[in-house]
């Protein structure tokens, strides 16, 4: 179903992206290439991308949602490396002397033993090691750039890249941040350092694609809904797939395009702002002036100069050019922002609208 909020798994329900659907499939089945990325804004399709391609080569894999490691630490990432394995030795019907391993990991991964972080990492590599060597499993690690500042993630994928041929690593994540700031492959300091790949890029859809899609999802739902509203919609939601999709099922479910659209913004404030307050909250001090920077590009793009007087402005204080620089490099990083020629933007048309709005609790300025 087109309008089904959860990411997509089977290639009936999914629209479009043919080119990168074809691409991805052949990175995945190619045994030279150990390390795929798949870059993208928020909610352009990368996870949908990724485990409809998996499915369809029928390709065993363990999938983690970085967003959902809570709190973000190297022991939280590492429970859920060790429960996906754990599941998909379950589903291969692996046995023998693993379950004696995985007692073991549990123990010192799970229970708390205090052991030396090289123990704990040489214990999952020989968890991953003893997949049977034709086993094909992808590693799949969502929105990967919230790991970045984890001491030891870049270590294991590099241990992963280098010796563990059974697992291919596939890492998706916003455009800058997952590559500049998590795997730092152009970084001569990085463990992946040099490491080739292959790479996948998500965007959002052109206007006649938006339309198409929504036209589509409508009609398979058995809903009429008029021209107006939809081209309303994709101007409010500006052709990102997962925001369009969101509208469509409250939309149906609601019985109205207004009341679709309104809940669309409503609830899709929420999980913006979620998203926005776990990047801030390791910011420190930092918060309120990351925040009033958003606010001062919300409503309209500003080149570098016309933010940092704006953001100085709401400040009430000056700022050095390279504090400032790295304010709006992270937020870039993290895909909350994104530069086209001389001006930066705000990428999500929903968090411009919470912004804005005070809509999904950051509250006015």
């Amino acid at each position: 179903m087109l309008f089904d909020p959860k990411p997509k798994r089977s290639l009936s329900d999914f629209f479009d992206m043919e080119e990168q659907l074809e691409r991805l499939k052949g990175l995945l089945g190619d045994p030279l290439v150990r390390l795929v990325v798949v870059k993208g804004l928020r909610r352009s399709g990368k996870t949908s991308l990724v485990l409809v391609s998996i499915n369809s080569l029928g390709m065993p894999h363990v999938y983690i949602d970085c967003r959902s490691l809570e709190p973000i630490s190297y022991s939280v990432f590492e429970k859920a490396l060790i429960s996906g394995f754990e599941k998909l030795y379950r589903s291969l019907g692996i046995r023998g002397r693993l379950g004696a391993l995985l007692r073991r990991i549990r123990e010192v991964g799970v229970a708390g033993v205090r052991v030396s972080f090289e123990e704990r990492r040489s214990l999952i590599v020989e968890m991953l090691g003893s997949l049977p060597r034709d086993s094909g499993v992808a590693l799949v690690l969502d929105e990967a750039q919230v790991l970045s500042p984890l001491r030891g993630v870049a270590e294991l994928l590099a241990y992963i890249y280098d010796n563990v041929d059974q697992v291919k690593l596939v890492i998706t994540g916003s455009e800058v941040g997952v590559l500049e700031s998590f795997l730092k492959l152009s970084d001569p300091r990085s463990p992946l350092y040099g490491r080739p790949y292959g790479e996948v890029l998500t965007g959002k859809l052109g206007r006649a694609e938006a339309l198409e899609f929504l036209r589509l999802g409508f009609r398979e739902a058995g809903f009429k809904i008029r021209g107006s509203e939809l081209a309303e919609a994709v101007d409010r939601l500006n052709g990102i797939i997962g925001w369009l999709t969101y509208y469509g099922w409250y939309t149906v479910r609601l019985g109205s395009h207004g009341e679709g659209l309104a809940e669309t913004l409503r609830v899709g404030s929420r999980l913006v702002v979620d998203e926005l307050r776990r990047f801030l909250v390791t910011r420190g001090v930092a918060w309120p002036r990351y925040v009033a920077l958003l606010r001062s590009l919300a409503g309209a793009p500003r080149t570098w100069s016309e933010a940092k007087r704006a953001l100085e402005g709401a400040l009430g204080m000056g700022l050095a050019n390279n504090q400032f620089t790295r304010y709006l490099k992270e937020l870039e990083r993290y895909g909350f922002v994104e530069k086209h020629g001389k001006y930066y933007k705000i990428v999500d048309p929903i968090l411009e609208y919470a912004l804005l709005s005070g809509e999904g609790g950051l509250g006015y300025a």
